[in-house]
């Protein structure tokens, strides 16, 4: 092999490999993104109580109290939602429960919500429902206890960007190899 096609093929590995380190999975989650809260009683088409919206950082972002107080503290793949002081029995009825949402329009769709894990309560993967843009967790009929939580974790489409540098890595790399 020349000087010249060695010095190619080194261009060529070095162009690939940052592509590749340039595509290791885009920020597709909540952090630094803008999210509204609703709780939603007593179905889902009824805004009981208007949490707002909530630039996603450090610390819980949403609360609601009527006999317990709620928090929730949305990081950049879960939220977390604690339940304080006082037992609580949530009303049966068709819905009764948070609504989170994209305001913005600018969160990577959602793929999954999963439960991490479930503290002192009766909740179960049948309670949540999401689609790219919204998530809905239905405690409908649950009776909880002071200092209970659940921990779910959230799954978001990878940023295309990502994927689109990860395929211009690998071509480079066959480009280089096929002309070396």
């Amino acid at each position: 092999m020349s000087i010249g096609n060695s010095k190619k093929l080194a261009t060529c590995a070095a162009a690939a490999i940052l592509s590749m380190f340039a595509a290791l999975p885009a920020k597709a989650g909540f952090v630094g993104n803008t999210v509204h809260a609703d709780y939603l009683f007593p179905d889902i088409g009824n805004a009981f109580t208007n949490l707002g919206d909530a630039v996603i950082g450090s610390g819980p972002e949403f609360a609601v109290t009527y006999v317990s107080t709620l928090t929730a503290d949305i990081s950049d793949t879960s939220i977390l939602i604690n339940i304080f002081n006082g037992d609580a029995l949530f009303s049966p009825s068709p819905f009764n429960g948070f609504h989170f949402f994209d305001t913005l329009g600018t969160i990577s769709p959602i793929t999954n919500v999963s439960i991490a894990s479930i503290n002192r309560f009766d909740f179960n993967a049948s309670d949540i429902t999401f689609d790219a843009d919204n998530i809905f967790l239905n405690f409908e009929g649950l009776i909880v206890v002071p200092d209970s939580s659940l921990l779910l974790n959230v799954s978001f489409v990878p940023e295309p960007v990502s994927a689109l540098l990860f395929g211009l890595g690998l071509t480079v790399i066959g480009l280089g190899w096929r002309k070396a």
